[in-house]
């Protein structure tokens, strides 16, 4: 399945590109599909200003947060105040109180 994927990935890349510079393309493909199953749970991903992101689509992928590599996260934290969700919901997840929500308490939230 995951030949297929990088075949398919990798065709359609190279009937896209004129200049012959497919190397990285795929290169960066093949790690990306690598990285797409994080324990038991697929994970699917979207391109947004360049960068690849782990979308969120359902309660299922809420769920099995904690099985996702800390480097494939957006942000590794953020600030409980001036954000456009309730200040109390919040206060809730930050669970030490110090004004940040970080991984560890975002996981223990949905948990």
């Amino acid at each position: 399945m995951l030949s297929f994927q990088i075949s398919k990935l990798a065709a359609d890349k190279c009937a896209r590109n004129k200049r012959g510079i497919l190397q990285e393309t795929i290169m960066s493909h093949i790690d990306f599909l690598l990285h797409q199953k994080q324990g038991s749970h697929i994970w699917n991903f979207s391109t947004v200003g360049g960068e690849k992101r782990v979308n969120l689509d359902s309660g299922t992928d809420l769920l099995h947060l904690a099985e996702l590599d800390p480097k494939l996260w957006t942000a590794l934290s953020c600030p409980v105040n001036n954000l456009e969700i309730d200040k109390g919901t919040l206060d809730l997840i930050d669970t030490d109180n110090d004004g940040q929500i970080r991984i560890p308490e975002v996981v223990a939230a949905v948990q």
